[in-house]
């Protein structure tokens, strides 16, 4: 048999053979024991459990009846080989099957483990798997206590795709940033290795490779960091003031010699 797709967050949809068949579960209760046994499929779960998902607080006297008939229905759809047990009832779905709820966990397991091994663009699309699933909300329409612990749980899967999807973006850019400014420094030395032909025609060979060597190393060379260049910026308005001090202090000071010398000699006189 081929395998078959289901999406249990968002729309309902269940997919068998290449055929949409979620129009053909049997009612409100087929769809809500449907998404439980797939959501449990990985052990047997029995009649009474059932009897509890379809009716919490207490059943009817013919829920037995009702359950029978429902399961009834519900392998007319998926077919017998599918939905196997009478007393203790378990989804056995194809290998190749693909749940979107399994495939959210797994992606999120991937995501975490590239991000812990450094691999951004495994943890960035593993993320964005995860992440696709689980903004999703799990069996939509319904509300039971089986139902919101699997929503928390992929709320915690949400969360934690956010950031890795977030610290692989941000990785990513760095990166790219970092190969531009290496691209503009391998530009910048082409350039200084080609300007000594172009306007230094006259040095001797010595005299080039030196000038080169000198030049390659001021344009590899990292630039200042924001600090460096405050510091900087700090470093030259102090010189200019301390410029400007003695400046001044030397304009008094002529101004005083001047005036003794006027003095001196209106005392001549």
């Amino acid at each position: 048999m081929e395998g078959m797709r289901i999406q249990l967050c968002g729309m309902l949809a269940v997919e068998i053979e290449g055929r949409r068949r979620e129009d053909e579960l049997p009612g409100r209760q087929g769809r809500l024991l449907f998404c439980y046994l797939v959501a449990s499929r990985a052990r047997p779960v029995a009649r009474r459990e059932l009897l509890e998902v379809l009716w919490p607080d207490e059943p009817p006297p013919t829920a037995e009846t009702t359950l029978t008939g429902v399961l009834s229905r519900l392998r007319r759809v998926v077919a017998e080989d599918i939905l196997q047990g009478r007393e203790q009832l378990r989804l056995v779905l194809p290998a190749d099957s693909w749940i979107d709820v399994e495939v959210a966990f797994r992606a999120i397991h991937q995501a975490e483990s590239a991000v812990a091994s450094g691999d951004w663009p495994q943890a960035w699309m593993s993320g964005r798997a995860a992440l696709h699933v689980s903004r999703r909300e799990f069996a939509a329409g319904y509300d039971a206590p089986w139902i919101d612990e699997r929503r928390q749980a992929l709320s915690a899967v949400q969360a934690s795709a956010l950031e890795c999807v977030g610290e692989a973006r941000a990785r990513a850019r760095a990166r790219r940033n970092r190969d531009r400014r290496r691209r503009a420094l391998r530009a910048r030395a082409r350039r200084a290795r080609a300007l000594p032909r172009e306007r230094l025609p006259a040095l001797d060979a010595g005299a080039r490779v030196s000038w080169e060597r000198r030049s390659r190393t001021r344009c590899l060379r990292p630039a200042p960091t924001p600090a460096a260049r405050r510091a900087r910026r700090g470093s030259l308005r102090r010189d200019a003031g301390t410029a400007q001090a003695a400046a001044r202090r030397l304009a008094w000071g002529a101004k005083r010699m001047k005036s003794a010398t006027l003095d001196e000699a209106s005392d001549g006189s």
